[in-house]
């Protein structure tokens, strides 16, 4: 059995996911060779056909399992999947580029198996230098919601680099939210019933980052609404 698993939604990935996920993922193993670690990557309905020979290589791997949605359905519908299909005792869930430094997923890992519950990643100030303009004034204004809003352990719902053991798993996959706010709603299903455990994290230098267009912002407003009343009034 393994003992944990790294689920992975990919959308329309970029040229070279297949060689960077491969080298990152690689690179994570050796470092913990007496750990056994699986990747549950979950083609999100792209749009674009995977390359074939890029997805190759990432099936080659040992204890790789790969599922495909027939059409796009969101980030948080697809790492539900993952989650799902996954039967390792802990999971760490990210995304396809693995973006954030080796040093922070081995924090994150070495945190969830000596205390379980939840770990949720934390993004330094030095994060928000790199990220574009936008992103950073929701990033703050998202930071104030879960201080004064959600009253939340952790003042960052959003990192892309959560784990969780048996416990968390049950209640992620009571989350509905299929978009990009699934985090935030995971974490306040679990206020006040898991410990969750803040982990700081740091990304790679040059990530790119993904462009948010005007429907998911407006649908991500909707999402943040059923979230709270949610969080106030009772799931």
């Amino acid at each position: 059995m393994l003992d944990v698993q790294l689920v992975v939604p990919c959308f329309n990935p970029r040229d070279g996911w297949g060689d960077l996920l491969v080298e990152r993922f690689g690179s994570l193993r050796a470092a913990i060779p007496k750990v056994k670690i699986g990747l549950v990557l979950v083609n999100d309905g792209s749009t674009t056909e995977l390359d074939q020979e890029q997805l190759d290589k990432v099936l080659a791997m040992k204890d790789v399992l790969f599922i495909e949605h027939a059409i796009n359905m969101g980030k948080g519908a697809a790492i539900r999947t993952g989650v799902k299909a996954s039967s390792a005792s802990f999971i760490l869930m990210t995304d396809i580029d693995l973006p954030y430094t080796q040093a922070s997923m081995l924090s994150a890992w070495d945190t969830l198996k000596s205390n379980g519950g939840i770990v949720a990643g934390q993004r330094s100030s030095e994060y928000y230098v790199h990220v574009p303009f936008f992103r950073r004034m929701l990033s703050r204004a998202h930071r104030a919601m879960m201080k004064f809003v959600f009253r939340l352990p952790v003042s960052d719902s959003q990192a892309g680099l959560k784990g969780f053991d048996e416990s968390g798993k049950e209640i992620f996959l009571q989350t509905k939210i299929n978009r990009f706010l699934v985090d935030l709603e995971f974490l306040a299903r679990s206020n006040k019933k898991i410990t969750v455990h803040p982990v700081p994290v740091n990304l790679r230098p040059a990530v790119v980052f993904t462009d948010f267009g005007l429907g998911i912002l407006l649908s991500e407003i909707g999402n943040f609404w059923s979230v709270m009343k949610g969080a106030w009034f009772g799931w």
